[in-house]
């Protein structure tokens, strides 16, 4: 299955530990398996999701790009 998902942050993150739990305080089941974070790590990130081995592709774009490529969608500011 292949799905689009964005994480819109007002800060960069500092850690995948704090990434880590962002993610857990959202109760999305997908546990991070790496030690470095974007942009250091963009491109493939390793996961596991709902107990499964998973990945996906990561990087760091700016709220412009997003915005522009979804005109429709109100984001509510950057």
């Amino acid at each position: 299955m292949t799905m689009e998902v964005y994480a819109l942050c007002r800060q960069p993150m500092s850690s995948i530990l704090e990434w880590q739990a962002a993610i857990d305080a959202i109760g999305f089941d997908l546990t991070l398996k790496s030690d470095q974070i974007p942009p250091a790590a963009s491109g493939h990130l390793p996961a596991t999701w709902q107990g499964r081995e998973a990945g996906f592709e990561c990087s760091v774009i700016p709220f412009s790009d997003l915005a522009e490529t979804y005109p429709e969608t109100d984001f509510r500011g950057p």
